[in-house]
């Protein structure tokens, strides 16, 4: 991302600088030029809206000596709603990018973009390379391509500037930065969390093992999932989380197609709820499966025609329920093509159909889900639909030969253009506004009486729909959680939500927005809940998303689960609540791949331990595994209580670790299980060894990226007298506002006086997105903060922490965030305050 440079930057910066030939100028679509000229549209698209223009040089570069390239352009039309994005392919084919490299706000610009930043360029890349990486790191020792760019779906139009040069800023001398951290042994209380929320080890669809053991149980995960169960199911010792889905994409809100939808919705809640009540156990339910996804995509299954009442179809008049006349907000009829914001098909022919003498049609309204195939639905629309030469009311004729008999048969259609079904907020593949009310009707209706069977017996309600928040610059939250939230905050515990590939480290943002969210407006804390979550993109939402298949993905989906996992365990442990890894086979979960993170961690569950750690990029996560009732340790493991310490170096460079390790008050230990995972050739190899320990421990080593240890002792005695420190967090009511030079955003937050008082430690826990290095700064009751930068890829928030100084605080906080002068600014979704005693 950038880093604008004024005058006094310039002046200090090295004198030596590698130039980057750019004469042959980049090529964005026939003609090379260092002169620009983009267009991205004038009408809202999905967020992939991306245009680049690529330059290959004459042979790769080798750029492992520096840390990072200055860019600088010139427009002739200054902006600050767009910027220029640089990407760069490595030698594995691959696309990185940034964000932001530049901006456009003056006439002449100049950024720095650091190598450390760079992130895979998942379906925003490039022409000429793909987004998927064996290694999943970025090596700039080989770049085969250079690419510049801008990514937006907002309708901004044309964009224009000039490439002026590309060098390289050399690399700082190389030092390891020493991490200081200590597990002291005394428990935590992370806003009345104190366990490892055992659901983040989670599972949906993982089968059995090929000798018939549960891969639930092989892994020890906590939580498991079942779409349209039939029957309310509970989970048993080791996987005490059983997730009920009621309802799944593929099927018809029954708001539209079942006139007893709401007793049907009343029955099957009270069902649940009465199940809750007779079993003693907890039962969690998740109202429907992704209705974010085919209810209004190419499939639309709920813009079906026959489900309204035709007879009252007028063009851009509004659409009316068939069973009951509901009229539907936010649908329209229409015959015309393209009328549609967002446009299921591709052309005219693909939009009109034709009808045999027996009425039937050449293809029913829409492609049905099963034999996902969108290729061939567009090749059978252009083969059985009327071409465009032929007018409504006219006949023509359509061949076929049977490909086993070769028959040729023929048949006679009349040429129609039905009415078709839109929803005018829809602007991408999935659900706008218009299926708010087939979702949130029956949710309301089931949920009420789920709640009010149950009486006090325990349950967990979780709604949501299926992508997140954050989609497409919010708009996930804006089209169509808000309203399910609002509507549904009596009875919601928690939201769902579905992560499949992308930066790792990017939905804790969604976790904070939604706790704040619900504090902030409707005074509930609402967990969140990952019911679907892999490595791979998923093939349904992007038709050519990539899903690394194959051995030589292991280790990045190794990777990629222990990022997710230790992450949010270290920024948002009292909100995220599931993790469902997803799926057997292809390119989704292996044994071999995100199987090995999952045993390296099989222990890392129960009591959480207090942790000091000097660097927000390693990861230090400790609890003792025994403690928690509802997740104990399986039989097939030793009946002991484990002081377990996880570290994982994030970094992009090698980090020197000295981590200090106290057993909790009451006991003790006298040995160490040290387990890490060797990258071999042949594969992910699990290690341990068990070295004495005795009182404290101090582990020292360097931590190379994406390097994991596991520390396990083996404790003696019970937990008694041991000190526990508390956290308690201060939501700011500003959510999602934009941050800009000319319009810096003035907050307030209040403290408890019991939290406050005594407190020994405080931060600034926010999220953002497109924050460079100190472009961001906090003025905190009059003091001064930089704050830390927050360098995103596209369509992703990221959670930072600010250490403040407590003495700066206050009952009733002011806060304003402030963008350095001449940037763009930044998108601040989040603003809390977090106090520690």
């Amino acid at each position: 991302m950038k880093h604008v440079l004024f005058a006094a930057v310039l002046a200090a910066a090295p004198a030596f600088a590698q130039s980057i030939d750019i004469s042959k100028g980049f090529d964005a679509g026939g003609q090379s030029s260092n002169k620009i000229n983009l267009d991205l549209g004038t009408k809202r698209v999905n967020w992939t809206n991306a245009r680049w223009a690529v330059m290959t040089p004459e042979k790769p570069l080798d750029l492992s000596q520096a840390k990072g390239v200055r860019i600088s352009v010139s427009t002739d039309q200054p902006r600050g709603d767009v910027g220029v994005y640089l990407a760069m392919k490595d030698a594995n084919n691959c696309w990185y990018y940034v964000q932001y490299a530049v901006d456009l706000t003056q006439k002449d610009n100049t950024g720095v973009v650091y190598f450390d930043d760079f992130t895979t360029a998942d379906y925003v890349n490039p022409p000429g390379g793909g987004y998927t990486d064996p290694n999943g790191r970025f090596d700039p020792n080989s770049i085969g391509a250079i690419a510049v760019g801008t990514i937006n779906p907002l309708g901004v139009g044309k964009v224009a500037f000039t490439v002026n040069s590309i060098e390289a800023v050399p690399a700082d001398k190389k030092t390891t930065p020493t991490v200081n951290a200590t597990v002291s042994g005394k428990l935590v209380d992370i806003n009345n969390t104190t366990m490892v929320p055992a659901g983040l080890f989670g599972a949906f669809n993982l089968k059995n093992l090929e000798d018939g053991k549960p891969r639930v149980k092989h892994y020890r995960l906590a939580q498991d999932r079942r779409i349209n169960p039939g029957a309310p199911t509970h989970g048993d010792a080791v996987t005490n989380i059983m997730i009920n889905t009621i309802g799944d994409r593929t099927a018809t809100s029954p708001r539209l197609n079942n006139p007893k939808w709401r007793e049907d919705a009343i029955a099957q809640g009270t069902r649940f709820g009465e199940a809750a009540k007779s079993s003693g156990k907890k039962v969690y339910v998740e109202w429907w499966n992704e209705p974010y996804l085919n209810w209004a995509n190419i499939n639309r299954k709920n813009f079906d025609p026959a489900l309204f009442d035709e007879s009252k179809a007028a063009e851009g008049g509004p659409v009316t329920l068939k069973h009951d006349g509901t009229v539907m907000p936010f649908m329209k009829w229409t015959k015309q093509w393209p009328v549609p914001v967002w446009n299921w098909t591709e052309n005219l022919q693909q939009w009109r159909r034709g009808r045999d003498e027996k009425g039937s049609w050449s293809l029913p309204y829409a492609m049905p889900y099963m034999k996902w195939t969108p290729p061939r639905w567009r090749q059978e629309s252009a083969r059985l639909n009327p071409p465009d030469s032929v007018k409504d009311g006219e006949k023509y004729k359509v061949t076929s030969t049977d490909a086993k008999t070769g028959k040729v048969t023929e048949r006679e259609f009349t040429a129609f253009t039905p009415w078709h079904i839109y929803d005018e907020t829809q602007f991408t593949y999935w659900s706008g506004k218009a299926m708010a009310l087939p979702y949130n009707d029956p949710m309301l209706a089931f949920g009420k009486a789920f709640k009010e069977a149950a009486g006090d017996a325990k349950t967990v309600y979780i709604a949501g729909w299926g992508n997140r928040p954050s989609e497409d610059h919010w708009a996930g939250f804006s089209q169509v959680y808000k309203d399910t939230i609002d509507l549904g905050i009596q009875y919601i515990d928690g939201v769902c939500d579905h992560d499949y590939g992308g930066d790792p480290r990017k939905m804790p943002a969604n976790y904070e927005f939604i706790t704040a969210y619900g504090v902030t407006k409707h005074n509930k804390w609402l967990t969140s809940w990952n019911t679907e979550t892999a490595m791979g993109g998923d093939t349904q939402a992007y038709g050519d998303a990539t899903v690394a298949a194959g051995a030589q993905f292991d280790q990045a989906k190794f990777n990629w689960l222990a990022t997710k996992l230790l992450h949010a365990l270290v920024t948002v442990p009292d909100k995220a609540r599931s993790f469902s890894w997803f799926g057997i086979g292809g390119g989704w979960f292996s044994d071999t791949g995100e199987g090995q993170a999952l045993l390296l961690l099989n222990n890392l569950r129960g009591q959480l331990l207090h942790v000091d750690n000097s660097d927000p990029e390693v990861y230090v996560v400790a609890a003792v595994d025994g403690t928690d009732p509802e997740n104990p340790r399986p039989a097939n493991m030793p009946q002991r209580k484990e002081l377990v310490v996880a570290v994982m170096n994030d970094a992009k460079a090698p980090r020197a670790m000295n981590l200090n390790i106290t057993a909790p008050a009451g006991t003790k230990f006298d040995q160490v299980i040290t387990r890490k995972a060797d990258m071999t050739a042949e594969g992910i190899k699990l290690t341990e060894k068990t070295d004495a320990a005795s009182g404290a421990y101090a582990f020292k080593a360097t931590l190379q990226p994406k390097e994991i240890t596991v520390l396990t002792f083996p404790l003696t005695g019970e937990i008694a007298g041991a000190a526990t420190v508390t956290q308690r967090q201060f939501f700011s009511k500003d959510l999602l506002v934009e941050v800009t030079p000319e319009k810096p955003s003035t907050q307030k937050i209040d403290i408890a006086a019991d939290a406050l008082s005594g407190a020994g430690k405080a931060w600034l826990t926010f999220a953002a997105e497109r924050l460079s290095h100190e472009e961001g700064t906090l003025v905190l009751n009059g003091k001064e903060y930089v704050m830390p930068p927050a360098v995103t890829p596209e369509n992703a928030a990221f959670v930072r922490r600010l250490p403040l100084n407590v003495a700066d605080l206050k009952a009733s906080n002011t806060l304003v965030f402030k963008a350095k002068d001449k940037t763009e600014g930044y998108l601040l979704p989040t603003a809390s305050i977090v106090v520690e005693k």
